[in-house]
């Protein structure tokens, strides 16, 4: 099988695939040898962060001498962005000797009367797979979707589980309540094992409590009071922790988001339940040499995406832009998918920033939003606010995306946000525009 042939043959299996239940992810696994059960592995969940969670405590255990394996999702530009070692993108040969193995071990599975892998589950036994056969010592896991039914949630004894900041999102899934939503994300919590959480909310606290005590497990709340931010630039973030062993310890952060500081002291609290020998070093040389793209991310001068999807990832996101030290015209290029809450998200944006241009674009697929209905939306709450920008749609995201960065001209910031897919697209953009150059 060709990097080719795997890239079609995965991109083919929701139309022939659907989720199933845990147990026939476990039997996928058993073909497989059973791969999660040779290493240590982190256990990441929540609304918002749990990414970025991810790619911190990855980089802390790398600093150290680890071995690691990171499982993540969605990517942006490049599907082997979901499994990573050490940083780094698995090969196209690796990764297509490991869809045929699991393509192998599927078609088995139906034979047997089992169903074929949901492409989530897909991934993820390749995942495994090649973290196994790379001999990683540590696996940093995101939760896909939720936590209780996910399919990563069939990993029975992580070292560590995280619960990043959980917000309304995905009610068609996971519940109409924070606390519902909550209820799920805490699945993850395991017999006997840390969980370390965000709990800025006591209704969502209550719940991560409750059933940490019906597991036996260590709960470690961390909130605002756990950081102190010392200094922000359009580049870096000084900040000061106070949690435990790290008591008043300085980091800095390759990022101008204030939000990352939240996921990051997550992260390396995580580290000392993983290793209670952690050294500081580490810690500071992880979290200075981390990478996740999509957040926040300059991805050339003057131009940033950020993955912001959901109400409280719209605020943060928010919050970010207000903290950038340029004081130079902002223009936003958003799109949206139609299950979010655009129109909390659209009041958010309208009624944080100053905006001087506003571009809306179309994702592609049966997801998108129309653009006149994000227009709308927009519209109303510009005159709410007593705003200016001038409002233009373009639904195919190349023509919008290059009319936006005309737009700013030589001196203006131009920030990409509304949606991961959004993200993803604007770096493909760019990295073809930079292979013809």
């Amino acid at each position: 099988m060709t990097y080719q042939e795997a890239l079609c043959y995965i991109e083919k299996i929701p139309s022939f695939a659907k989720k199933t239940k845990l147990d026939n992810t476990r039997r996928m696994l058993s073909l497989l040898g059973d791969p999660q059960n040779e290493f240590r592995i982190a256990h990441v969940a929540g609304t918002n962060g749990k990414g970025s969670v991810c790619a911190f405590l990855a980089s802390i255990e790398r600093e150290r001498g680890e071995r690691i394996g990171m499982f993540t999702s969605p990517h942006l530009a490049d599907i082997r962005e979901r499994i990573q070692i050490d940083g780094q993108m698995v090969s196209e040969s690796c990764f297509a000797e490991t869809c045929e193995r699991v393509c192998a071990i599927s078609e088995q599975m139906v034979e047997e009367g089992w169903q074929h892998p949901a492409y989530f589950e897909f991934l993820f036994g390749m995942a495994m797979d090649i973290f196994f056969r790379a001999k990683v010592s540590t696996v940093v896991l995101e939760v896909g979707l939720g936590g209780r039914l996910d399919a990563t949630n069939v990993v029975e004894h992580p070292a560590v589980t995280v619960i990043a900041s959980i917000s309304m999102d995905h009610m068609e899934y996971l519940g109409d309540t924070l606390e519902e939503i909550a209820r799920e994300k805490a699945g993850i919590i395991k017999e006997g094992v840390p969980v370390v959480y965000w709990g800025q909310k006591e209704n969502v606290s209550r719940i991560i409590e409750a059933e940490a005590e019906k597991k036996h497990a260590r709960a470690i709340r961390l909130a605002d009071k756990n950081y102190e931010i010392l200094k922000i630039t359009n580049k870096y973030i000084d900040f000061c922790a106070f949690c435990g062993y790290y008591e008043n310890s300085l980091y800095t952060l390759p990022f101008p988001a204030p939000y990352q500081v939240e996921n990051a002291v997550l992260a390396l609290r995580a580290a000392f339940c993983m290793d209670s020998d952690m050294d500081k070093d580490s810690i500071r040389r992880g979290l200075l040499h981390a990478v996740w793209p999509g957040r926040m991310e300059e991805v050339c001068s003057g131009i940033y995406v950020d993955g912001a999807h959901n109400e409280d990832g719209v605020r943060a996101f928010v919050d970010a832009v207000r903290e950038n030290q340029e004081d130079k015209e902002k223009y936003l290029l958003f799109s949206a998918v139609k299950e979010k809450d655009c129109e909390q998200m659209v009041r958010i944006l309208c009624e944080g920033i100053g905006w001087k241009g506003v571009i809306l674009t179309e994702i592609e697929g049966s997801r998108k939003l129309a653009g006149d209905s994000m227009l709308s939306l927009f519209l109303r709450y510009m005159k709410n606010t007593n705003g200016r920008a001038r409002i233009e749609v373009f639904p195919d995201i190349g023509t919008a995306f290059f009319e936006a960065r005309k737009r700013r001209g030589a001196d203006g910031l131009l920030y990409c946000a509304g949606s991961l897919y959004l993200a993803g697209e604007v770096k493909q953009l760019l990295m073809e525009e930079k292979a013809r150059v």
